[in-house]
């Protein structure tokens, strides 16, 4: 879809219904809870009912593992429980589009794991998507389907993790 030929309101929408974000400072907002921050995506779209937009925040939440902490307030969690509201923020619509910045980066390597185990679960379960993850760990980047690796703002080297990172 070429968006530059959309109006801000299309394309203001094809963000909010297409692309979920995994912004490296989280970008939550402290005076909602995680539960709010979780369904907060769903607000507006897709015509879902409040009743199916709890639902759907909920799975996401569980899914991250912070069950039990759905009415806490970010300023409340650690780094990493931030960091994966912030993923189930962006996982809960199932969108076509994930764009990450170092989804991992403040997670220990089990709970890493379970993060790329979704983010990769939501990418390859929906039609036509794509998962963008920008990082320096390298087991991350293996379990992907294509790396690239940037070097002073140019792509030096591009293709399938095992051989692009190996050298």
């Amino acid at each position: 879809m070429d968006v530059t030929e959309l109006s801000e309101a299309q394309r203001a929408e094809t963000r909010r219904d297409r692309i979920g974000f995994v912004f490296q400072r989280y970008n939550l907002l402290d005076e909602l809870t995680v539960a709010q921050n979780v369904a907060l995506p769903l607000i507006e779209c897709r015509g879902w009912p409040a009743a199916r937009r709890r639902d759907a925040a909920q799975r996401a939440i569980d899914r991250v593992g912070l069950a039990g902490k759905e009415r806490l307030r970010p300023s409340q969690l650690s780094g990493g429980e931030q960091q994966r509201v912030a993923i189930a923020r962006a996982v809960v619509g199932r969108p076509q589009v994930i764009l990450c910045d170092e989804p991992t980066g403040n997670l220990d390597s089990s709970t890493g794991r379970l993060v790329m185990d979704l983010l990769l679960e939501v990418h390859r379960n929906a039609a036509d998507s794509v998962l963008v993850v920008v990082t320096h760990n390298t087991d991350v980047a293996m379990a992907l389907d294509r790396a690239l690796v940037i070097q002073d703002g140019m792509v030096t080297r591009a293709g399938a993790p095992q051989e692009v990172l190996a050298r």
